[in-house]
């Protein structure tokens, strides 16, 4: 959606500069029409998809396994590490 697309990807980019926190990010969003509550902002700063991969579960015997998609990514593989480590207090 071309018309969200900016406010999926600045969340990323506010996150990933550490000035503020993802909950304020995630308030600033909500006023300017991102309707998501805490649990999916960051289901949303985690998920694979925006980096344009698509994660297929395990399955049998088969392990879960991360495929890049058909799709073009919103963020890049660098902006989306730099959340993930803010996420985890690897940084920040």
């Amino acid at each position: 959606d071309g018309e969200r697309a900016p406010l999926v990807r600045e969340p990323f980019e506010l996150v990933a500069a550490g000035h503020i926190a993802s909950e304020e990010v995630r308030r600033r969003l909500w006023a300017r029409g991102l309707k998501i509550g805490k649990s999916k902002f960051t289901e949303l700063l985690r998920n694979v998809v925006y980096v344009g991969q698509v994660r297929i579960p395990a399955w049998r015997d088969e392990p879960e396994e991360t495929v890049r998609g058909l799709h073009e990514p919103l963020v890049s593989v660098d902006l989306f590490e730099r959340v993930q480590a803010i996420l985890s207090g690897r940084r920040g």
